[in-house]
């Protein structure tokens, strides 16, 4: 323990020892919201992501039992889930967790952080279940990083709530040779497979002769890491993590189990949500870059004649080929733009984006001028349209801004975009 882990630069590993010894303290946490969580090693292959993890599951017992390789020619994923059910406060070992499927990715991170897999029906018409909740700590291994894998899935996937259900390490390259150069590859797998499940059982009974003194600690600990701020309270399942881990490590520091740094190693876990945090903002697409899409898709599609609603008796003619469905109205001399609330909700619902979070940030930037009513966009036009409910969208913001503009050529006028919203 000592050669592998009490070094400095490795606090991952320390970490994920810790995260393991902790996976029987989530149920003494006594909380509903809180089943534990799982800790993924991403990154480059041959940072040692797969032996730290099942070290860490080998203070239980043979670490293999707590394994299942979920890559193509492993473990389907229901019957990963299953077993990590059945296995009760054991972690279990999710290895090479690649590739996965928008269901699978939030399906996983849900069962593992809220202690159960989805209800779902049989052929038979019964319920079809996991069992009882489970509470404990577990582990992921993947070279693909799962916070960037899920920043592209559809909104519908509730993106940043599925992220903030896996606790994810990058390891960087070179990682391995770099913190553990003194080691050799042979004590690390000798390690792994013979040493293992005897550490647990002072370790346990210590947890259960001392249970309302480690639920006291972890209740301290716990309110020692009380939110502050709404992206704290959004990493409360991180929080948690750190707080199970560092109880942990306490209790076996007190044992004499381990000699690294506890402290040390709780100070690393914060600055990782830290970096979580920022990761997330930086792959999660904000709803202004969605807006700024949306609008690039209104030229060709918007009804451009220079009057709108003036009761004149000869229809005018569309200054501009429309190349698909109308979905809005352009009238220049009037600096009027009507788009219908239909055509907002579609492009919602193929990009993944909540059709209330565009219209809220329509409205917060300025573009929304008054609430949707019914009208006929192609009215007083040769373009034929039927009753919709469309917004009124303030035309300096859409044309005299960085959004759309008006070019004049020789195949007429027509709208393009003209930059970012």
């Amino acid at each position: 323990i000592d050669l592998l882990y009490n070094r400095t630069g490795a606090e991952p590993y320390q970490f994920a020892l810790c995260h393991s010894m902790g996976s029987v303290l989530v149920e003494l946490m006594g909380s509903s919201n809180w089943h534990g969580l799982p800790l993924a090693f991403t990154g480059h292959g041959g940072t040692g992501k797969s032996t730290a993890c099942k070290i860490a599951c080998g203070f239980y017992g043979f670490p293999k039992l707590m394994e299942r390789q979920t890559g193509d020619n492993g473990s389907t994923l229901p019957a990963a889930i299953k077993l990590t059910a059945m296995m009760g406060s054991i972690p279990v070992l999710l290895d090479e967790f690649s590739g996965r499927s928008p269901e699978e990715l939030t399906r996983t991170g849900y069962a593992l952080a809220n202690g159960r897999d989805k209800q779902r029906l049989a052929s038979n018409g019964k319920f079809s279940t996991v069992g009882a909740e489970f509470f404990k700590n577990s582990f992921i291994t993947s070279n693909d990083s799962i916070v960037e894998t899920i920043s592209k899935l559809p909104a519908g996937y509730r993106v940043e709530a599925t992220q903030l259900r896996y606790f994810e390490v990058p390891m960087p390259q070179g990682f391995r040779h770099t913190v553990f150069h003194d080691v050799e590859s042979g004590f690390a797998e000798r390690h792994m497979d013979t040493v293992y499940g005897e550490a647990c059982v002072p370790y346990l009974r210590f947890v259960m002769k001392n249970a309302d003194w480690v639920k006291r600690q972890l209740q301290a600990a716990r309110a020692k890491y009380n939110p502050k701020s709404d992206d704290e309270n959004k990493e409360r399942f991180y929080r948690d993590a750190i707080v199970t881990a560092l109880v942990a490590g306490k209790i076996a520091k007190k044992l004499g189990l381990v000699t690294f740094d506890i402290k040390a190693m709780g100070e690393w876990a914060q600055g990782q949500v830290l970096n979580m945090r920022e990761n997330r903002k930086e792959s999660n697409i904000d709803i202004s870059e969605q807006l700024a899409k949306f609008i690039a898709t209104l030229p060709g599609r918007l009804i451009v004649t220079k009057h709108f609603g003036d009761g004149r008796a000869v229809k005018e003619h569309a200054q501009e080929i429309l190349r698909g469905a109308a979905v809005g109205r352009v009238a220049l001399e009037d600096k009027k733009v009507f788009l219908t609330a239909g055509c907002i909700n579609e492009w919602c619902k193929e990009n993944g984006v909540k059709p209330a979070d565009m219209k809220e940030e329509l409205d917060r930037a300025g573009y929304i001028k008054y609430k949707p009513k019914p009208m006929y966009i192609g009215q007083g036009t040769n373009v034929p349209s039927g009753l919709s409910r469309c917004f009124e969208i303030n035309f300096h913001k859409l044309f005299s801004g960085k959004a759309l503009s008006i070019v004049e050529d020789d195949n007429g006028i027509h709208t393009e975009a003209s930059g970012t919203a």
